[in-house]
């Protein structure tokens, strides 16, 4: 046995999902979508959006799957930068909040689809390589990280994005190891990176920094790790 190479990094992740929280809730994010996000007014700037976009090194006009959009903090700036944008949601009220941003904005090209991660994307329209770029960002909250993984790459054509966490949420800790929600700690793109590894590619890391308000209401500077790769490239 090869205690580096035999860790099964994605049942670990499904492992520690289990005990950490459950699956995630409609209406919660119904009620969240109003104010979720740093993309409130059509005129607002994210500094976490300008430098995600600016990250995925897009061409002109090349098409982008935005996956768990949310309401609209990526998908209308991309398509104000005139990239054709599929924002796929599982929660109507964000998906409404998002198109009610685009009116307001004057923003066209954001075609808007109800689905989850667990749903059968063909059935919506998500054939394979039906898009230049898949994303999802900060949206990763799934059972299943290496299916989420193989979905999103099985759609995009020349590259796939996610952000997660390295330092920040309730599920969090500044201690590799110690137990959080029944489970022992590690930040959550140390599982995606291995994860990736172990598929077959080569993960390309950055790290996003940007302010978050926290309950108190002070600011607070936390890093997103930015993790993209060529689904079309695997190591043999």
């Amino acid at each position: 046995m090869n205690p580096i190479c035999d860790i099964d990094w994605r049942g670990l992740w499904i492992e520690r999902d289990i005990r950490r929280k459950a699956p995630d809730n409609v209406d919660y994010w119904d009620s969240r979508a109003r104010e979720f996000g740093s993309y409130h007014e059509p005129d607002s700037k994210s500094r976490y959006a300008d430098f995600f976009i600016g990250l995925l090194e897009l061409a002109p006009g090349e098409t982008v799957l935005d996956m768990g959009c949310g309401n609209g903090g990526l998908a209308i700036p991309l398509a104000q930068a005139g990239h054709p944008v599929i924002a796929c949601d599982f929660s109507p009220r964000m998906l409404e909040v998002l198109l009610q941003h685009c009116e307001r904005a004057g923003v066209e090209g954001v075609d808007t689809r109800l689905f989850s991660w667990t749903d059968d994307w063909e059935a919506f329209g998500l054939t394979p390589g039906c898009v230049d770029v898949a994303v999802a960002s900060r949206s990763i909250m799934v059972r299943d990280l290496w299916d989420a993984f193989e979905r999103l790459g099985r759609v995009a054509r020349r590259k796939v994005a996610v952000t997660l966490s390295t330092d920040y949420g309730p599920r969090s800790s500044n201690m590799i190891g110690e137990i959080v929600n029944g489970a022992s700690y590690l930040p959550d793109y140390i599982y995606a990176l291995n994860i990736l590894f172990k598929m077959g590619h080569h993960p390309e890391l950055r790290y996003i920094e940007s302010m978050k308000r926290t309950d108190e209401g002070d600011l607070r500077r936390i890093r997103w790790a930015f993790i993209s790769w060529d689904p079309g490239f695997r190591m043999l």
